[in-house]
């Protein structure tokens, strides 16, 4: 597992990426880094993702994209991309960062979670 958290602090987080501390889904133990960037295009993101975590780890990276029903009329998507050694595994989440602004659901960028266990 330790091998994998070093994957995983080793990964090049995407700019301009702000730090979400108390954030609901910013915990666990696996957890490893948490936050948001202004990127909204979830698709390039998943690839700028995977190609450094396969620079990083130098094992077969999974990339698994779907098309989410959100409260925004926007197109989302939402990606995981994933390196396993083993039982022991760094993965990734992308989701649309949704928040209410002015009483409206707006699209603000995507979240990045980064897990290491």
């Amino acid at each position: 597992m330790a091998h994998m958290v070093s994957i995983a602090q080793h990964i090049t987080d995407p700019a301009p990426m702000i730090p979400l501390v108390l954030h609901h889904d910013c915990n666990g133990d696996s957890l490893v880094r948490c936050g948001w960037t202004s990127n909204q295009d979830i698709d390039g993101l998943a690839r700028q993702v995977k190609a450094d975590l396969s620079q990083v780890a130098d094992l077969p990276v999974r990339t698994q994209c779907s098309d989410i029903r959100g409260r925004v009329s926007a197109h989302l998507r939402s990606c995981l991309i994933q390196v396993a050694d083993g039982s022991h595994a760094v993965t990734i989440f992308l989701d649309p960062y949704v928040r209410t602004v002015d009483a409206q659901s707006k699209l603000l960028g995507s979240q990045y979670i980064v897990t290491a266990g």
